[in-house]
Order: C-alpha cells, then structure tokens, then sequence
C-alpha cells in the first residue's frame, strides 16, 4: 500500500493508554487514500516483528512525496517517539 501511494493521503489514529505517558502507544493507523479506507494494526505488527512495523511507519511518515492530513497529532509524535 506505502508504496503505491503518490499523493494526498489522510490519517487518523487510535490510541491506547492517552492519559498514562508510560503506557501510550498507537494501536490503529488509519488511511484514506482515493476514496479507499485502510486500516494498519500496529498493535498486532508490534507483537509479530517490530524492527518491521518501525521501518514501515518511518517509509510512510518519512516520505516526503506523500502529503500526509492529520490533525491532533501532539500525542501520536509522543508515541511514535517512544517506539
């Protein structure tokens, strides 16, 4: 999906523990791309391979071609900091 993505995408996230620094972490990505809603578990990625899951977020986050939509994203840095 990371890699057929060219242009506009929007992101919403989901978080676990939001009012407990120690315990926060992301459990859902969500992407609309083209009309199309993908939902990413990276709970579920972080327990199966999470050097992966990081490489993944960084591809997608670190993409400059990719103009990413979001809002709220102070405790999603948090989480995605710690990781």
């Amino acid at each position: 999906l990371i890699n057929d993505i060219k242009e506009k995408v929007f992101l919403t996230f989901k978080l676990k523990d939001v009012n407990v620094y120690s315990k926060l972490e992301i459990e859902y990505i969500f992407i609309n791309h083209n009309s199309k809603y993908y939902i990413i578990n990276i709970s579920e990625l972080m327990s199966k391979d999470p050097n992966e899951t990081i490489k993944v977020l960084k591809t997608l986050f670190e993409n400059e071609e990719i103009k990413k939509v979001s809002h709220g994203l102070k405790n999603v840095y948090t989480a995605l900091n710690k990781l």
